[in-house]
């Protein structure tokens, strides 16, 4: 009889096992809106004291820099809590965070490529003529611009990785 018994189990599927990409993406992300928020966070003082720096320069201009790095600070910090939020929803399999994840990255990118030239710019507009200084600002623009090439590469990671057809199909078996 026990033979019988044991003949008629059926034998548990094994259930297919989780795709890694969504851990890994989601951990990225929520490095790179710490970045970003803690980043903003200290810039502020930064900002401020800049404003005091750049008082040879005529106050248009100053007031012009002042503004822009507030709005610039004011924007990444948006874009920081919104990548925070969309990353959270990644690590948990949740459908609903795949597209804002990926509409984030693409406004991201945008304001990169477009704002960063123009804060270069400020920045060289308002720079004394002390030779010091100018080699302090080219330093920091040259280390400036290779973190940024990181988030860049990352972004465009994170946008063809969520337009791909097969991620779209799992993501679609998400809650």
């Amino acid at each position: 009889m026990m033979d019988q018994t044991h003949s008629m189990r059926q034998p548990k599927p094994t259930p297919e096992p989780q795709t890694s990409w969504p851990t890994v993406f989601g951990v990225l992300g929520v490095i790179y809106a710490s970045i970003s928020l803690l980043g903003n966070l200290c810039c502020v003082p930064v900002s401020i004291f800049d404003t005091f720096a750049v008082s040879d320069v005529p106050p248009d201009l100053a007031l012009l820099y002042t503004i822009y790095n507030a709005l610039f600070m004011l924007l990444f910090f948006g874009l920081g809590l919104w990548c925070l939020v969309s990353s959270i929803g990644i690590l948990k399999r949740k459908a609903k965070a795949a597209k804002p994840f990926k509409v984030w990255a693409i406004t991201e990118l945008c304001c990169m490529l477009l704002l960063s030239p123009i804060g270069i710019l400020f920045e060289f507009l308002v720079v004394s003529e002390d030779q010091h200084e100018l080699i302090a600002l080219i330093i920091g623009l040259a280390i400036g611009l290779m973190i940024m090439a990181v988030f860049l590469a990352f972004l465009v990671t994170v946008i063809i990785w969520m337009s791909r057809s097969k991620i779209k199909d799992e993501v679609s078996t998400w809650t």
